[in-house]
């Protein structure tokens, strides 16, 4: 062999020697970055676990109190109920931090949670106007019956306020007090003693209250909307039928707690079950049929049934709730999307770096809930879910950005929030459903719940926003008279152009924010504003509709009828309505999630707690 062949051999040979070296070196680095994920995801795991334990106990006390778990140990590592965190374990808040501790990572939940009454009345109603007839052989083992009086809100408002086509709902024969009167008088023909059940109203002043305490949902539609949220973040958790020409003649399997039938339902076979029954029209169990659920069972026709009926003639066993909600006025209107964008942050105009004076926007879609509905699908990984990315121009947006950049999120005009709820699925996080009105929850940016901490655009798996009450956004309806306040457009009659003209607050309409964070400032890039709006060449049509229901409403074709036969017992249970296949914890309709904080530390990070104990 050559000399030269020879040093070529030797070269390669160290060459290899050091691909090798690096390649092991590499692979090291790998397997410790990926053992420090699954110890510290497992930390984490614990201090939820934890937090679980806590929560269930204080659930089945009915919120009186919750036990101490002190110090638990747990696959390999441990749950500890930090003693000097605990606020209160007895009372209607409680206030704790519990420690998930696994082989020197320290992941620390804290938590402080309200228990309401959201869910105390068995017997809910949320109607514009109701005929109640009661057997005397009926059975109520409860102490009240709720009557919401938003939809007679809503229509006041509509009718008499806005259009003024009626002086008083009055004049109509409808009223709240009006039918809380007809109720007691119904219950006291059927041989029911005064005040057994009590008849309360929820009006607005009850309502308000809710707004501060209940994150903006009043009751009934604040159980519909606890629900949702579960099912959003519980996706196989629920049963969806289209109409009642097959459904089950049981119901309560361990992984499905939510039957949900989309049309009018006239039971031909028992059914028995447990969990959540929501049936979206109207409800009849005949004569000869048995119906018996544990749980909740609500009543929601859409928006367009103001004529509805539930008809309880068979032989009926309700132990939990039942919850009614019937709209008083259709939904009408539209939800519009404007779209406003800048990546370089400069915004010498309101509508960003593209649009005009003319079209103040970067993308605009009239009536985007007639043509996709009120579900605004930003972002997806998940197979087969629909992301409106036309509209939303979210995911050219994201692909602007490096995969390890950071945007912050906000939600600007929250109170104009539409019952929305926000769900998102990030990497290290997971799938978390909220209503924007509570803000980011585990997100959430230190000072301001309605701001999140910066997040990796990598991590974005999924983003939607679901608008559940247009009329709860806010209401920019085109006028024939400028708006007061609207700036740098021609056209300041139109609600979208003041929108997309109006850089500061999107004209108080409800709207995705967007920064770009640079660890220093927040550079603002984009905004996506959700609103009421009409235009005004729909005008006349709405007020002929609104006539129509007025027509509707004398002829007495409006509102709900209910049937409580001969055979029908509902009984109160509150651990029935909180504690169905797993429906439970901040999901449950008596608890008020007031906060949740984390705090995690990795072993060698010299602030984690026991660092000085690894160390020794």
């Amino acid at each position: 062999m050559g000399k030269g062949a020879l040093i070529g051999v030797i070269a390669l040979s160290f060459l290899a020697l050091i691909t090798l070296r690096n390649t092991q070196s590499i692979s090291r680095s790998t397997n410790d970055k990926q053992l420090e994920f699954q110890v510290g995801f497992m930390a984490k795991e614990l201090a939820m676990k934890g937090r679980k334990l806590v929560l269930s106990s204080w659930i089945k006390n009915n919120g009186a109190s919750a036990r101490d778990i002190g110090t638990v140990n747990d696959g390999g590592g441990t749950i500890t109920l930090l003693s000097d965190s605990v606020k209160s374990l007895i009372g209607t808040e409680i206030g704790f931090t519990v420690r998930g501790v696994y082989e020197g990572a320290v992941h620390d939940v804290t938590s402080r949670l309200r228990w309401g009454s959201i869910l105390s009345s068995p017997l809910q109603m949320k109607v514009p106007d109701l005929n109640l007839t009661v057997s005397s052989t009926a059975t109520l083992n409860m102490n009240e019956i709720a009557l919401d009086t938003q939809s007679l809100d809503d229509l006041e408002q509509t009718l008499v306020i806005d259009l003024g086509l009626v002086p008083s709902l009055g004049s109509l024969n409808l009223g709240a007090t009006d039918m809380r009167d007809a109720v007691e008088q119904e219950l006291s023909d059927a041989g029911f003693l005064a005040d057994e059940p009590a008849v309360v109203l929820i009006d607005q002043a009850m309502r308000n209250e809710f707004e501060n305490s209940q994150d903006g949902i009043h009751y009934p539609d604040q159980v519909i909307q606890m629900i949702n949220d579960y099912v959003n973040t519980h996706p196989g958790s629920q049963l969806s039928y289209s109409d009642d020409s097959s459904l089950p003649s049981t119901f309560g399997a361990s992984t499905e707690s939510v039957l949900r039938i989309k049309d009018n339902v006239e039971l031909s076979g028992d059914l028995v079950g447990e969990g959540v029954l929501i049936i979206e029209g109207d409800f009849k169990v005949p004569t000869g049929i048995t119906f018996d659920w544990t749980g909740l069972v609500v009543v929601a026709p859409p928006s367009g049934d103001l004529s509805g009926f539930i008809d309880l003639s068979g032989l009926v066993n309700i132990n939990g709730s039942l919850v009614v909600a019937q709209d008083g006025v259709p939904n009408t209107g539209h939800m519009d999307l404007t779209i406003n964008a800048d990546l370089a942050s400069s915004w010498l105009y309101p509508w960003g770096a593209s649009g005009s004076a003319n079209q103040p926007w970067a993308k605009h879609t009239h009536d985007f809930s007639g043509s996709y509905g009120t579900q605004v699908g930003f972002t997806s990984t998940t197979p087969g879910f629909i992301v409106h990315s036309n509209e939303t121009q979210f995911d050219s947006f994201l692909g602007a950005f490096a995969s390890n950049d950071e945007l912050i999120f906000e939600f600007l005009n929250y109170t104009n929030h539409g019952l929305a709820t926000v769900t998102m699925d990030i990497t290290g996080i997971g799938l978390t459903a909220s209503r924007v009105s509570a803000g980011f929850n585990d997100l959430i940016k230190s000072g301001n719940p309605y701001k999140s901490n910066p997040i990796r655009v990598g991590d974005i798996n999924h983003l939607d926003i679901s608008v559940n009450r247009l009329s709860s956004l806010k209401k920019l309806w085109d006028t024939g008279d400028d708006y007061q306040g609207c700036a740098n457009v021609n056209d300041k009659t139109q609600g979208p152009d003041c929108v997309g003209g109006t850089y500061s607050n999107r004209f108080q309409s409800f709207a995705l924010r967007v920064y770009k964070w640079n660890g220093v400032v927040e550079d603002h890039v984009y905004d996506a504003s959700l609103y009421w709006h009409r235009r005004q060449d729909e005008e006349d049509d709405y007020e002929d509709d609104m006539n129509d229901l007025i027509a509707d409403i004398n002829a007495q074709n409006y509102g709900m009828d209910i049937n409580i036969g001969d055979n029908t017992t509902i009984t109160a249970d509150n651990n029935a309505m909180n504690i169905i296949g797993g429906f439970t914890g901040t999901s449950s309709g008596n608890i008020t999630n007031l906060g949740t904080w984390h705090r995690h530390w990795e072993p060698d990070d010299v602030d984690n707690p026991l660092y000085v104990v690894q160390t020794n």
